[in-house]
């Protein structure tokens, strides 16, 4: 039987959640972590969770983010498949199929579109390309060392920390970035989720983040010309920019010298669409993650690090 997830316990979601994701069990899902999902992200609800359920066990679930993307000119709902998961002793029985079916009827039902993001090459991508979706976009990152910034002024007085403020100047660039560089794939966002996702705590991904602050830095002049998101990296002198957008070029690179003096830093991992990448002349790489759209494909596709799901 499947049921949706306002039917369901909260503790009861994570404790199956931790259960059948290691990712959430590092993470450390909490109650009290998942309220603070439903309480950020507007495109996160309870009730768009689907369980499926064996003798008034939950033995598998799938769920739905609600966004909306942009595809050419204009704005889709779409319908982001994400945390598909059947329980080891359910497993064989059709489970995650049937959820699937569901979540895609529903979909078709309620949204313009439908998209995920799989691991190409594994069972789950193979599943879902037998369903219709069809590979737009390989998530890319590039690395820059210290010395190719090395004429770069890193104590540029224009770049601080962001504050709520900045919110809506932040917004405003970001949409004139993805219309100027005709991004597809791209998410639509609004102030209060730059607010509760950047601002008030520092998401990395749509599921995933720490209560830590201080990871957006601006560009101001008297005017925002520029913004980026950053996060220390895995190993020590290693910076992650997950996202960075200036009015110029020189504007990007004087805030990647201040990010690598903030953070001491000996190389960053930059993630940016793929001409972005090529312009600061750096050596870049394809991780074998794919942006899937179901029955077509997107041109010149693209999803930013933090909105993956």
């Amino acid at each position: 039987m499947i049921v949706r997830g306002d039917e369901i316990e909260v503790r009861d979601i994570v404790s199956f959640m931790n259960s059948c994701f290691r990712t959430y069990r590092e993470w450390k899902l909490t109650v009290e972590k998942f309220k603070v999902w439903l309480a950020s992200d507007k495109g996160i609800k309870q009730e768009n969770m689907f369980f499926y359920l064996c003798d008034n066990k939950i033995a598998g679930m799938i769920q739905i983010v609600e966004r909306f993307v942009k595809i050419g000119d204009s704005f889709k709902s779409c319908a982001g498949i994400a945390n598909v998961c059947t329980k080891q002793e359910f497993r064989g029985k059709g489970i995650a199929k049937k959820l699937l079916e569901e979540v895609l009827n529903y979909a078709k039902e309620n949204y313009e579109i439908c998209a995920l993001l799989a691991g190409y090459g594994e069972l789950a991508h193979a599943i879902y390309r037998k369903y219709g979706f069809k590979d737009s976009y390989f998530t890319e990152y590039g690395i820059m060392l210290r010395e190719d910034l090395n004429s770069t002024n890193i104590e540029c007085p224009y770049i601080r920390k962001a504050n709520e403020k900045d919110v809506k100047e932040i917004v405003n660039l970001y949409d004139n970035y993805i219309l100027l560089n005709g991004l597809s794939g791209v998410i639509k966002r609004d102030e209060r989720y730059i607010l509760e996702k950047f601002i008030k705590r520092t998401f990395w991904h749509t599921f995933f983040y720490s209560p830590e602050q201080g990871n957006v830095i601006v560009f101001n002049d008297g005017k925002l010309q520029g913004y980026a998101f950053t996060l220390e990296g895995p190993r020590i002198g290693t910076v992650i920019v997950r996202e960075i957008v200036g009015r110029d070029r020189d504007i990007v690179r004087d805030m990647l010298g201040y990010i690598f003096e903030k953070y001491n830093a000996k190389s960053l991992t930059i993630y940016a669409p793929s001409q972005e990448l090529k312009s600061l002349n750096i050596e870049t790489f394809r991780i074998p993650e794919s942006y899937m759209f179901k029955d077509f494909h997107v041109k010149n596709a693209y999803i930013f690090y933090s909105d993956r799901w």
